[in-house]
């Protein structure tokens, strides 16, 4: 049987050093995100987004 590779907190933090390179234009994509999130949910429950550290959206009020 072989070892499943593992994702560990050293490799999130060095993603997370390398994000820039590794995702380009990561802001931008972020900002984008968030807009159709925040379009799509108008007139319904209001959508609070956050950003983890890692780098997971985080919506309260989705279904």
């Amino acid at each position: 049987m072989t070892e499943q590779p593992v994702w560990t907190e050293t490799d999130s933090r060095d993603f997370l050093d390398l994000a820039e390179i590794a995702v380009p234009a990561r802001a931008e994509q972020r900002r984008v995100l968030l807009d159709l999130i925040s379009s799509e949910r108008a007139g319904s429950s209001p959508v609070k987004s956050c950003w983890m550290q890692a780098g997971h959206a985080v919506c309260e009020g989705c279904r």
